[in-house]
C-alpha cells in the first residue's frame, strides 16, 4: 500500500521518489516552498483542507489508514498542485481580504516577492512588517490580531440588538432603565 501512495503522491512532488521515506522528505521540502499559513490556505481554499491533512499525516509519519489516505491524494492532488503553482492568487486574495483599503497588484506582488517560504507550518505570516515599514508591531502582536481577526467575535457586531444594548449600557449609565438606542444615538 505504501509503494501505491508514494506513486500518487508523485503527482504532486517535484521529482519522482521511489519509497515512502524520500516522498515524505520530498513533500516536507514541497510544503516549506508555501508562502501561505496553512490556516489562511484553508480558508481561501477550504477544499484542500483534507489532503493538507493527509499531507501532514504523510510528513509525520503518523497515517493510519493508508487506503484512505491514498484515496484523498489521488482525489485531490490535481486541486493541489493548482493551488502550489498559482498560490500567488490565494496570497493576494487574502492580502486584500485581511488589509483596508487597495493595493495595486505591483505592492502585491513585491510583498509576495518578500515573503519567506516555510509559512506553511506557523499561524505567522512575515507580509505584515512589509505593509507599513514604520509599525512597531511584534510577531507576538501580529498573532494576537490575526487570531482575532479569524474569531468570531466580529461577528457580534451582526447582531443589531445586542449591540444596541451595550450602546446605551456604555453611554447611558444609570439612565439605561429610561432611554433606548435611538434615542440616546440622537443625543449623542
Amino acid at each position: 500500500m505504501e509503494l501505491k501512495l508514494v506513486d500518487a503522491l508523485n503527482q504532486v512532488l517535484s521529482e519522482p521518489q521511489k519509497n515512502y521515506r524520500d516522498s515524505q522528505q520530498a513533500l516536507s521540502k514541497k510544503l516549506n516552498r508555501i508562502k501561505i499559513p496553512r490556516t489562511i490556505i484553508e480558508e481561501f481554499q477550504p477544499h484542500l483542507k483534507n489532503i493538507l491533512q493527509t499531507f501532514d499525516e504523510i510528513r509525520k509519519n503518523s497515517v493510519k489508514d493508508f487506503e484512505l489516505a491514498l484515496s484523498e491524494v489521488k482525489s485531490s492532488a490535481a486541486q493541489f498542485q493548482t493551488f502550489f503553482e498559482d498560490q500567488f492568487i490565494v496570497f493576494a486574495e487574502s492580502l486584500r481580504c485581511y488589509v483596508d483599503g487597495t493595493i495595486d497588484d505591483k505592492k502585491i506582488k513585491n510583498f509576495y516577492d518578500k515573503t519567506a517560504t516555510g509559512v506553511f507550518f506557523s499561524q505567522r505570516t512575515i507580509l505584515f512588517p512589509h505593509l507599513n515599514i514604520n509599525s512597531s508591531l511584534n510577531a507576538e502582536q501580529i498573532d494576537d490580531g490575526l487570531k482575532f481577526l479569524q474569531s468570531k467575535k466580529l461577528k457580534r457586531l451582526n447582531d443589531k440588538n445586542s449591540c444596541e444594548k451595550s450602546f446605551v449600557e456604555y453611554f447611558g449609565g444609570e439612565y439605561t432603565l429610561v432611554l433606548d438606542a435611538e434615542n440616546l444615538k440622537t443625543g449623542v
